[in-house]
């Protein structure tokens, strides 16, 4: 039986992020309570998307028809285009992370993005988080935590 224990939680400035949009460097989606988390694929292979999560404590009743927790932001032909959530939640991925020598860490965006940093690598994006040096996370309420699995 495999257990999964959650810990390590990332402070969003520990994590390095390259996003598609300007909402993203600003860490705001358009609707003041959405937060900039990462840039991923998900659904889609090597496009990757600007993913924001929304607190469900801080949603005004405006927002709370949107059903989600998690949006989707990205250009496309020079327009702003957004789902309304995450059909499969982002929550389900794993990211794999190395850690480089002023212990930021870093995260393959999509399946065909590898980087090399001070001796580690990561690939893969959700598709398949490989490498050395890497450890596994998981987004958890917007936050990256740390996943160790614990072999009984």
């Amino acid at each position: 039986m495999i257990l999964q224990e959650f810990k390590n939680i990332l402070e969003h400035n520990d994590v390095c992020h390259a996003p598609t949009t300007a909402f993203a460097h600003s860490h705001y989606w358009p609707l003041p309570t959405a937060t900039y988390v990462c840039t991923s694929d998900v659904g889609i292979h090597n496009r990757p998307v600007d993913i924001f999560y929304c607190d469900p404590d801080n949603l005004s009743n405006v927002e709370v028809g949107m059903n989600g927790l998690y949006y989707t932001l990205w250009e496309y032909n020079g327009e702003m285009c957004s789902t309304t959530y995450l059909p499969q939640t982002i929550e389900d991925y794993t990211f794999g992370m190395i850690k480089d020598r002023d212990g930021k860490y870093w995260y393959s965006q999509c399946k065909d993005d590898a980087l090399f940093i001070d001796g580690s690598r990561v690939e893969g994006g959700r598709d398949k988080c490989i490498g050395e040096g890497v450890e596994k996370y998981k987004l958890m309420g917007g936050k990256f935590v740390r996943v160790i699995q614990v072999f009984c």
